[in-house]
Parts: C-alpha cells; structure tokens; sequence
C-alpha cells in the first residue's frame, strides 16, 4: 500500500503560511542573475516574489530570466546601481499544470513515517 503525501489542495491550505521568494539576495554586490526559469511546480505553493533583491544590494545585474506562478511580483529590485531588464513575468500559472486542480505536497510527517514502515516491512518479507 502506498501512502504519498499529496493529500492538500491549495484552496485546503489554512490561511497566513508564508510564502517563499524564488531568489533572494541580501547584501549581494556585483551578482548576475540572469538565465534563469524561477517558478514553483503546481504540486507546491506559490512564490511570493520569483526574485527579491533588498535595500542592501547594489549594482547587481537581474536579467533574461523567466519567472512565473508569483503572487506579489515577479521581481522586487531595491539595490542601488542594480540594473533590471529583459525578464518574462507571469504571475498566475506555472508552466506546466494547473494548482487549483492538483494536490500539493504537503510532507505531513505521518504518512512519510508510514510510507518508510510498509518500504521496511515489504523488505523484511523479501528477505
């Protein structure tokens, strides 16, 4: 028997989880980001910024990149000097499948504990 844990929805989610940025400078000087694919798969929560670059930065160079499935934006550049160009941004789907349809994983303890138990309990009958 298998347990997974895809067992929430999205909507199912209680209110007030943080969300995560897909990347976060903090006191970067001098970084590219640049080529990137910044997203979440449906099977997780969304981004809250795809990238987050805060007041400490500075001439830091964020482009070509392609970002999606973002609630607040796809890119938050604070930095002084920093240079922002050539991004896609897509904030309500990511590329591949549909978050209101799919169930996420949501790593409740439990059936990860109990997954391990059948996997240990089919191997000691194979022995």
């Amino acid at each position: 028997m298998l347990h997974c844990d895809f067992t929430t929805r999205q909507a199912d989610l209680p209110p007030g989880i943080p969300l995560c940025d897909g990347i976060r400078l903090v006191r970067a000087r001098g970084f590219t980001v640049s080529g990137n694919t910044v997203f979440n798969w449906p099977q997780a929560r969304t981004l809250r910024v795809g990238v987050f670059e805060d007041e400490q930065c500075r001439q830091n160079n964020i482009s070509g990149n392609n970002i999606n499935y973002f609630t607040e934006a796809g890119i938050i550049s604070r930095g002084r000097g920093s240079l922002v160009s050539s991004n896609m941004q897509e904030a309500d789907l990511p590329h591949a499948g549909n978050p209101r349809e799919e169930m996420i994983q949501s790593f409740r303890t439990e059936l990860t504990s109990l997954f391990l138990d059948n996997q240990m309990a089919s191997t000691v009958e194979d022995a």
